[in-house]
């Protein structure tokens, strides 16, 4: 008898012989179809746009709802900073969001099941010590997938039986697949990340680059058309930049553009959007605010940066930005234009002498005339 009839007839003690042995074969081909239909809606997940935390969720209740003994299970994956296992994606447990928090400390079979990157099926009391095989009469049945990358320990892929259930080890093979699957996810989340570094961010600042700034805020203007919220686009060109490279070199004027975008950006929101447009020139795509009160931002960016000299290897370097705000709430065309619009506010204070802000379509406020505080 095959080795997939032989689970199946466990499945069924009460059947014995030829009636066994057909009830055995059916199940052991309904088992096998229904891995490999999982297995290909796993792989059909990569066609998907979705973030990391839904493809892992996916992949975890696929798992769980292939295998018949799967009760709950989760996926941990391994923090740098701390070693512990942070519980990612989870099915099948009361409380989702509560374990998606959790920490576990990669002790014991997890620790065993990365360091030697081998499936451990396990068996024993709630409480008790476990061992390997399967589980028999009153015992709980686990199995643990290890996450390797690169031979190295990334996670774990953890299942718990479901209570009178037990895994097999017929029920290796695709807990291997999907955790190869897993993995893959995560590798492909990683070059996704890669290419965001690559394509959308500045090498210099570790901004958004121009591109990336349109891409994101594409998305961010049709979100706010849709719901009826404003955003502004604030355009910020450091003043009189041509003197500082004159003066002091193109590495100065670099630490001066990598100084002045970390001000800006520990004075916007998480959620707003910064980028180092060309040159001397930022842009800061500002949610949710009002022309109002995007000027306000813009007028606390003023200060921020000129409030204190930048420390460049040449020195102190004393620098201010002209700020041109351009808000949606009189936009008429896409953020192509917002973005123009920021520009031409942005030119009129520079050409007023800098260090101030104007909101299209008025005029530049002279330097100097800043409120204070």
């Amino acid at each position: 008898m095959k080795v997939e009839e032989q689970v199946a007839v466990r499945a069924h003690p009460f059947l014995s012989g030829k009636e066994g042995a057909a009830a055995a074969s059916t199940e052991a081909t309904t088992r096998q179809d229904r891995q490999i239909e999982a297995i290909r809606e796993a792989v059909g997940l990569f066609l998907l746009d979705l973030t990391e935390e839904a493809l892992l969720d996916r992949l975890v209740e696929i798992v769980v709802g292939t295998l018949p003994a799967a009760g709950r299970g989760f996926i941990g994956l391994v923090e740098r900073a701390s070693g512990h296992l942070r519980v990612r994606s989870v099915c099948g447990y009361a409380d989702p969001a509560m374990w998606k928090a959790a920490r576990v400390a990669p002790e014991g079979p997890l620790t065993l099941a990365m360091a030697e990157r081998r499936l451990l099926l396990l068996a024993g009391q709630e409480g008790g010590p476990l061992r390997e095989g399967t589980a028999g009469p009153e015992e709980l049945s686990w199995a643990i997938a290890p996450l390797a990358h690169q031979d190295q320990g990334v996670g774990v892929l953890v299942l718990q039986a479901a209570p009178g259930r037990t895994f097999f080890p017929e029920d290796r093979p695709f807990l291997e697949v999907m955790a190869g699957l897993t993995m893959l996810v995560l590798e492909r989340v990683r070059l996704e990340k890669e290419l965001d570094r690559i394509t959308w961010r500045d090498p210099l600042t570790g901004l958004y680059n121009l591109h990336g700034l349109l891409a994101l805020g594409r998305q961010e203007l049709a979100y706010a058309a849709q719901h009826g919220r404003p955003l502004a686009l604030l355009g910020v060109d450091i003043d009189r930049m041509e003197a500082v490279n004159r003066a002091h070199g193109f590495a100065v004027g670099n630490q001066v553009l990598r100084e002045v975008g970390r001000r800006l950006q520990r004075n916007l929101r998480a959620a707003d959007l910064l980028a180092r447009n060309e040159g001397d020139c930022f842009a800061a795509l500002v949610l949710a605010l009002s022309s109002v009160e995007a000027r306000r931002v813009a007028e606390r960016l003023c200060q921020v940066v000129a409030q204190a000299p930048i420390r460049t290897s040449a020195g102190p370097v004393p620098v201010t930005v002209s700020v041109g705000v351009a808000s949606s709430e009189h936009l008429h065309s896409g953020l192509e234009e917002l973005l123009e619009r920021a520009e031409r506010a942005t030119r009129s204070v520079k050409e007023a002498g800098g260090n101030g802000v104007a909101c299209w379509p008025e005029g530049g406020r002279p330097r100097g005339e800043l409120p204070a505080g």
